[in-house]
């Protein structure tokens, strides 16, 4: 079984490299890949000895297209060409997570939306995930008053993932953000991927605000050259997954799959996925990054 998706302290995770490499273990996954958000610093000095099954290198970096916030995973890349990239984008990240602070407080004094005034919030911001850091903090803040689910609507506040995407990513809630600008241009990123010698595969399709994801995706791939699709997420449907995995079948796309564990912060996700992915999903492409 696999799991190719799931995400530790280096981004939005709860766990450890090795605590999640420790659970890939007594789940006998045969296949793991920590994809964290923007960068590889989980394998910067992880020690894999413990676990018995084939870790991946991978990362899922956040890029937009059309103005929509979308996600890429890249597997088997040089991790020094990513978290070269990365740090260099440290600095200028530190000052958004500040500027989305503001903006997001600009919008609940607006909306009479309520919220915990704290004059030196954005001294608190951590350098390591300062964006990831802030929306969290604000999102549980959110949770601590219940009138707030009256105008921001139960559905955006119900989860994290949620206020991310149904929320801050979509142009027809009130807390919309508008964060295409923020992020690297879709052909940016697969270049980068495929220049740290990765491959390069669409997450999560079904979790974007676009009307038709089938149109949408054939405009991605008229904008650039993936490798694969993710066939198997932890929020798809069995229809969704039977469609895109004959979608990719009928475009010579690779398959991937994963559960995007994230811990506590999308309580609801097991590591390893109900679904448990086959090895044989990957079978086409595995040995062109390992071998």
């Amino acid at each position: 079984m696999i799991d190719l998706h799931c995400h530790s302290i280096f981004s939005d995770g709860e766990f450890t490299p090795s605590e999640l490499l420790n659970k890939a273990q007594e789940l006998n996954l045969n296949y793991f890949a920590i994809t964290d958000h923007n960068n590889c610093f989980a394998y910067e000095n992880i020690d894999s000895s413990h676990f018995n099954g084939k870790l991946i290198k991978g990362v899922e970096i956040v890029t937009s297209f059309e103005g929509h916030i979308i996600e890429i995973l890249g597997y088997g890349i040089d991790i020094h060409e990513i978290n070269n990239w990365s740090r260099q984008n440290e600095k200028k990240e530190y000052e958004y997570a500040k500027r989305i602070c503001d903006r997001l407080y600009d919008i609940f004094e607006e909306k009479n939306i309520s919220y915990t005034k704290e004059k030196d919030i954005k001294e608190r911001i951590p350098q390591e995930d300062p964006t990831g850091w802030i929306k969290l903090y604000i999102y549980q803040d959110l949770l601590k008053y219940t009138m707030n689910e009256k105008i921001i609507g139960a559905e955006i506040l119900a989860s994290y993932a949620n206020f991310n995407k149904k929320g801050l990513n979509n142009p027809y809630s009130l807390l919309f953000l508008n964060e295409g600008t923020r992020f690297p241009t879709l052909r940016e990123v697969v270049e980068l991927i495929h220049r740290s010698k990765g491959l390069c595969f669409l997450a999560h399709l079904y979790q974007y605000n676009v009307g038709n994801h089938i149109e949408f995706l054939n405009r991605i791939l008229k904008e650039v050259r993936l490798d694969g699709i993710e066939t198997y997420h932890s929020s798809f449907t069995r229809q969704q997954i039977l469609e895109i995995n004959q979608y990719a079948d009928n475009h010579n796309l690779y398959k991937s799959g994963g559960s995007d564990y994230h811990g506590k912060l999308k309580p609801g996700i097991k590591l390893g996925l109900d679904l448990q992915i086959k090895d044989d999903l990957i079978t086409p492409w595995i040995d062109k990054i390992i071998g």
